[in-house]
C-alpha cells in the first residue's frame, strides 16, 4: 500500500468515527460520498467526491456532485468555499464542513423567503442587542504557536479554552462585541478552515477562571465547560 493510500485509509476511518453513518468509501475508484439526512425530510442533501491517485500529497479532492435537502445543485458553492485550499494535507473534512455551511445557508435563505413582514413602524420592533456572548469556533488544524498565542492572549477581557492539533477547537465568553471583535481578529489570519460552529447570547463560565487557557484534549474542554454542556459540545462537533 502506498503513503498516500494508507493516508487515505486512516483519514477514512477517522470521518467514519466523526460522522457515523454518514460516510461512504469505495476504494475501486476513491469516491467518497458524505449524506447529511434531516427528521422531517425525505430527500438526503448529498456530496460526492473523488480522491486522485495523488491525494493528499499533491491534489486535492475533487467535487463531483453537490445536492441540498431539496435536490438543488450546490456544488458551484462548495467549489466557491474551498477555492483557497492547499493539497499536503488530509483535507476531507473541510469539503464537508463547507457543505454544511452551505446547507445552513440554503436552509436560512429559505426561511427569511417565507417569513411575513409588518411594514407598519407603529408595529415594528427593534431586537435588544445582545449583552453576552459564547462562541464555539472549529478550525481544520491549530499548529502554529504565533496563532496559538494570539488565541491565548485577546486584547479583550474575555474568557475561554483552546485545544490545539487536528481538529483545533476554540470557546470564547464574554462581552459580546468583545467576543465578536476576538473572533473576528482571529478569522483574518490565514486558515485552512475556520468555523463559528455555535453561539449562543449567554455568559459561560470555565472551571479554570477567568482568562483563555490551552488544554490537551475534547474531555478537558467538558470539564471546562461543564458536564451540563456535554451534549451541546458534542453535537456542535458532531462527534455523536
Amino acid at each position: 500500500m502506498t503513503q498516500d493510500k494508507e493516508r487515505i485509509h486512516t483519514e477514512i476511518e477517522l470521518l467514519e468515527s466523526m460522522y457515523p453513518d454518514s460516510i461512504s468509501f469505495r476504494p475501486q475508484n476513491n469516491d467518497v460520498t458524505y449524506t447529511s439526512a434531516l427528521p422531517d425530510s425525505s430527500t438526503a442533501a448529498i456530496l460526492r467526491l473523488n480522491l486522485a491517485s495523488t491525494y493528499p500529497t499533491s491534489s486535492l479532492p475533487a467535487v463531483v456532485s453537490a445536492t441540498d435537502h431539496e435536490r438543488r445543485d450546490v456544488k458551484e458553492v462548495i467549489v466557491e468555499k474551498t477555492k483557497d485550499l492547499e493539497a499536503g494535507e488530509e483535507i476531507i473534512d473541510a469539503y464537508i464542513e463547507a457543505f454544511n455551511c452551505a446547507l445552513t445557508e440554503k436552509s436560512n435563505q429559505t426561511a427569511s423567503q417565507s417569513e411575513k413582514y409588518i411594514s407598519s413602524s407603529s408595529s415594528a420592533t427593534v431586537a435588544p442587542v445582545a449583552e453576552y456572548k459564547t462562541v464555539i469556533v472549529w478550525l481544520h488544524h491549530l499548529l502554529n504557536t504565533s496563532k496559538r498565542q494570539q488565541v491565548l492572549a485577546p486584547d479583550y477581557s474575555i474568557s475561554g479554552v483552546s485545544k490545539p492539533g487536528y481538529p483545533g477547537i476554540l470557546v470564547f465568553s464574554g462581552a459580546a462585541s468583545e467576543v465578536d471583535e476576538h473572533v473576528k481578529d482571529l478569522k483574518s489570519l490565514n486558515w485552512q478552515a475556520f468555523q463559528v460552529r455555535h453561539e449562543v447570547d449567554q455568559l459561560w463560565q470555565f472551571a479554570h477562571g477567568e482568562g483563555v487557557v490551552e488544554v490537551e484534549a475534547m474531555g478537558d474542554i467538558v470539564k471546562e465547560i461543564g458536564e451540563q454542556r456535554k451534549e451541546l459540545f458534542m453535537d456542535v462537533m458532531r462527534m455523536r
